[in-house]
Protein backbone atom coordinates (compact mmCIF):
# COMPACT_ATOMS: atom_id res chain seq x y z
CA UNK A 1 0.00 0.00 0.00
CA UNK A 2 1.48 3.23 -0.62
CA UNK A 3 0.13 6.84 0.95
CA UNK A 4 0.78 10.13 0.17
CA UNK A 5 0.21 12.66 2.71
CA UNK A 6 0.28 16.56 2.25
CA UNK A 7 -0.49 20.30 3.27
CA UNK A 8 -2.00 21.69 0.61
CA UNK A 9 -1.52 25.06 1.66
CA UNK A 10 -5.56 25.79 0.94
CA UNK A 11 -4.32 24.91 -3.18
CA UNK A 12 -2.96 28.19 -3.27
CA UNK A 13 0.14 26.59 -5.86
CA UNK A 14 -3.16 25.42 -7.28
CA UNK A 15 -2.03 24.23 -10.90
CA UNK A 16 1.52 22.35 -9.36
CA UNK A 17 -0.57 20.61 -6.44
CA UNK A 18 -3.07 19.06 -9.38
CA UNK A 19 -0.68 18.13 -11.09
CA UNK A 20 1.06 16.27 -8.81
CA UNK A 21 -1.77 14.50 -7.56
CA UNK A 22 -2.57 13.29 -10.89
CA UNK A 23 1.08 12.10 -11.95
CA UNK A 24 0.78 9.85 -8.59
CA UNK A 25 -2.57 8.48 -8.32
CA UNK A 26 -1.97 5.72 -10.19
CA UNK A 27 0.42 4.28 -7.99
CA UNK A 28 -1.06 5.71 -4.69
CA UNK A 29 -3.98 3.95 -2.65
CA UNK A 30 -4.12 6.86 -0.54
CA UNK A 31 -3.91 10.73 -0.07
CA UNK A 32 -4.70 12.52 3.32
CA UNK A 33 -4.40 15.82 2.70
CA UNK A 34 -4.49 18.65 5.35
CA UNK A 35 -6.34 22.93 4.88
CA UNK A 36 -8.92 21.78 2.01
CA UNK A 37 -11.50 23.96 1.30
CA UNK A 38 -14.71 22.55 -0.46
CA UNK A 39 -16.63 25.88 -0.80
CA UNK A 40 -16.34 29.66 -0.98
CA UNK A 41 -18.39 29.92 2.49
CA UNK A 42 -14.91 29.30 3.97
CA UNK A 43 -12.80 31.96 2.30
CA UNK A 44 -11.78 34.48 4.55
CA UNK A 45 -10.10 37.71 3.29
CA UNK A 46 -7.32 36.97 5.63
CA UNK A 47 -6.50 33.33 4.39
CA UNK A 48 -5.46 35.05 0.96
CA UNK A 49 -5.65 33.15 -2.72
CA UNK A 50 -6.73 29.50 -1.56
CA UNK A 51 -9.18 27.43 -3.61
CA UNK A 52 -12.58 28.21 -2.68
CA UNK A 53 -13.34 24.44 -3.94
CA UNK A 54 -10.52 22.59 -3.49
CA UNK A 55 -12.29 19.91 -1.90
CA UNK A 56 -14.02 18.98 -5.15
CA UNK A 57 -11.41 20.23 -7.32
CA UNK A 58 -9.18 16.87 -5.88
CA UNK A 59 -12.21 14.65 -6.07
CA UNK A 60 -12.29 15.87 -9.98
CA UNK A 61 -8.99 14.63 -10.30
CA UNK A 62 -9.47 11.18 -8.42
CA UNK A 63 -12.08 9.75 -10.47
CA UNK A 64 -11.10 6.06 -8.94
CA UNK A 65 -11.23 7.74 -5.01
CA UNK A 66 -13.63 7.96 -2.64
CA UNK A 67 -13.05 11.21 -0.54
CA UNK A 68 -13.46 12.22 2.73
CA UNK A 69 -13.85 15.71 4.70
CA UNK A 70 -14.09 16.87 8.00
CA UNK A 71 -13.77 20.47 10.09
CA UNK A 72 -12.51 21.07 14.08
CA UNK A 73 -14.66 24.70 13.36
CA UNK A 74 -17.99 25.18 11.94
CA UNK A 75 -18.43 27.64 9.61
CA UNK A 76 -14.82 27.32 8.82
CA UNK A 77 -14.65 24.49 6.66
CA UNK A 78 -10.74 24.28 5.70
CA UNK A 79 -9.82 21.18 7.34
CA UNK A 80 -8.59 17.40 6.57
CA UNK A 81 -9.46 14.98 3.57
CA UNK A 82 -8.59 11.70 2.75
CA UNK A 83 -8.85 10.40 -0.83
CA UNK A 84 -8.56 6.45 -1.25
CA UNK A 85 -9.11 3.97 -3.57
CA UNK A 86 -12.29 2.79 -4.68
CA UNK A 87 -11.10 -0.73 -4.38
CA UNK A 88 -10.84 -0.63 -0.72
CA UNK A 89 -13.37 -1.60 1.23
CA UNK A 90 -14.03 1.74 3.89
CA UNK A 91 -15.07 -0.39 7.33
CA UNK A 92 -15.25 3.35 9.29
CA UNK A 93 -14.75 6.90 8.93
CA UNK A 94 -14.49 9.10 11.73
CA UNK A 95 -14.32 12.37 12.53
CA UNK A 96 -12.33 13.49 15.84
CA UNK A 97 -11.85 16.37 17.43
CA UNK A 98 -8.45 16.33 19.39
CA UNK A 99 -7.84 19.35 21.42
CA UNK A 100 -9.81 21.41 22.91
CA UNK A 101 -12.83 20.76 21.12
CA UNK A 102 -15.34 21.91 17.98
CA UNK A 103 -15.58 25.30 17.80
CA UNK A 104 -13.58 26.80 20.21
CA UNK A 105 -11.92 29.93 17.53
CA UNK A 106 -12.47 32.46 19.64
CA UNK A 107 -12.32 35.46 17.49
CA UNK A 108 -15.96 37.66 16.28
CA UNK A 109 -14.23 37.73 12.84
CA UNK A 110 -12.98 33.48 12.96
CA UNK A 111 -9.36 34.71 12.46
CA UNK A 112 -8.14 33.63 16.14
CA UNK A 113 -6.26 30.25 14.49
CA UNK A 114 -4.17 29.88 18.06
CA UNK A 115 -7.85 29.18 19.70
CA UNK A 116 -8.93 26.62 16.58
CA UNK A 117 -10.10 23.19 18.00
CA UNK A 118 -7.40 20.12 16.33
CA UNK A 119 -9.12 17.10 14.83
CA UNK A 120 -7.69 13.75 12.80
CA UNK A 121 -9.43 11.80 10.55
CA UNK A 122 -9.39 8.11 11.34
CA UNK A 123 -10.10 5.49 8.81
CA UNK A 124 -10.04 1.74 9.29
CA UNK A 125 -10.57 -0.04 5.62
CA UNK A 126 -9.66 -3.42 4.68
CA UNK A 127 -7.34 -5.06 1.94
CA UNK A 128 -6.44 -8.72 1.25
CA UNK A 129 -8.12 -9.66 4.38
CA UNK A 130 -6.21 -7.55 6.91
CA UNK A 131 -7.59 -4.45 8.47
CA UNK A 132 -5.94 -1.33 8.32
CA UNK A 133 -6.49 2.24 10.12
CA UNK A 134 -5.04 5.65 8.86
CA UNK A 135 -5.30 8.95 11.06
CA UNK A 136 -4.71 12.11 9.30
CA UNK A 137 -3.91 14.53 11.91
CA UNK A 138 -3.41 18.82 11.83
CA UNK A 139 -1.76 19.76 14.64
CA UNK A 140 -1.82 23.17 16.46
CA UNK A 141 -0.44 26.04 15.49
CA UNK A 142 1.45 28.61 17.87
CA UNK A 143 3.57 31.71 17.29
CA UNK A 144 6.25 30.29 19.24
CA UNK A 145 6.98 28.28 16.39
CA UNK A 146 7.37 24.07 16.58
CA UNK A 147 8.24 23.49 19.96
CA UNK A 148 6.92 22.31 23.04
CA UNK A 149 4.36 23.38 24.27
CA UNK A 150 2.31 21.94 27.64
CA UNK A 151 -0.82 21.94 24.98
CA UNK A 152 1.36 20.53 22.35
CA UNK A 153 2.14 17.42 24.38
CA UNK A 154 -1.09 17.24 25.78
CA UNK A 155 -2.77 16.71 21.88
CA UNK A 156 -0.14 14.05 21.43
CA UNK A 157 -1.18 12.43 24.52
CA UNK A 158 -4.49 12.32 23.33
CA UNK A 159 -3.65 11.53 19.67
CA UNK A 160 -1.39 8.96 21.00
CA UNK A 161 -4.34 7.24 22.63
CA UNK A 162 -6.66 7.28 19.77
CA UNK A 163 -3.87 5.83 17.90
CA UNK A 164 -3.72 2.66 20.20
CA UNK A 165 -7.34 2.49 20.26
CA UNK A 166 -7.29 1.97 17.06
CA UNK A 167 -7.77 -1.43 14.59
CA UNK A 168 -5.49 -3.40 12.87
CA UNK A 169 -2.12 -1.83 11.29
CA UNK A 170 -2.16 1.53 11.74
CA UNK A 171 -0.21 4.88 10.31
CA UNK A 172 -0.44 8.38 11.81
CA UNK A 173 -0.01 10.80 9.06
CA UNK A 174 -0.29 14.48 8.41
CA UNK A 175 0.94 18.30 9.20
CA UNK A 176 2.16 17.76 13.07
CA UNK A 177 3.73 21.01 13.20
CA UNK A 178 6.21 19.98 15.73
CA UNK A 179 9.46 19.55 15.41
CA UNK A 180 11.22 16.08 14.70
CA UNK A 181 12.88 16.04 18.09
CA UNK A 182 10.32 17.49 20.48
CA UNK A 183 8.66 15.33 23.48
CA UNK A 184 5.62 15.80 21.73
CA UNK A 185 6.85 13.94 18.54
CA UNK A 186 8.38 11.37 20.78
CA UNK A 187 5.32 10.37 22.30
CA UNK A 188 3.54 9.92 18.85
CA UNK A 189 6.73 7.82 17.42
CA UNK A 190 7.66 6.10 21.07
CA UNK A 191 7.40 2.21 19.89
CA UNK A 192 6.52 2.92 16.19
CA UNK A 193 8.27 3.15 13.27
CA UNK A 194 8.80 7.39 12.52
CA UNK A 195 9.36 8.24 8.89
CA UNK A 196 9.90 12.03 9.27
Amino acid sequence: MKLITLNTWGGVLYEPLIEFIKKYAVETDVFCFQEVFPSLAAIRPSLGKVRPNLFFDIQNALPNFNGYHAVAQENDVGGLAIFIKKSFVVKKIEHIVVFPELNTMTDEKHEDYFSMGRDLQRMEFEDLGKTFAILNFHGMWVAKGKIDTDKRIEQSEKVRKIFNESNGAKILCGDFNSNPDTKSMEILSEGNRNLI
